[in-house]
């Protein structure tokens, strides 16, 4: 259960961790999350999971339904299994993202 994880700040992460950030999306429909740089991983928003991602296949990006998300505060938590980058960002995308 990602919600019941307890987060500090993120320093150098050389091993498997837990990542949270927040996010406003406006109404509509799904949008896709753009996980390109990422590496490997699993994510899930607002404690729904989404499915999991890998630097090697072509798509690079999971949609997100609509129904799970809300216009402010929505909380995205990703398992990072290869990413050393603290600084590393996810973006939306109303297309999906290919390599």
């Amino acid at each position: 259960d990602t919600e019941s994880l307890d987060f500090g700040p993120l320093g150098p992460c050389n091993v498997p961790c837990f990542r949270r950030g927040y996010f406003d999306c406006a109404a509509g429909n799904g949008v896709y999350l753009d996980v390109s740089g990422w590496g490997m991983g699993e994510v899930w928003i607002n404690g729904h999971y989404l499915g999991s991602f890998w630097d090697e296949e072509k798509q690079q990006s999971i949609l997100i339904p609509a129904e799970i998300l809300a216009e402010k505060g929505n909380r995205i938590v990703v398992f990072d299994l290869k990413n050393n980058d603290p600084g590393a960002t996810m973006r939306l995308s109303d297309k999906p993202v290919f390599k």
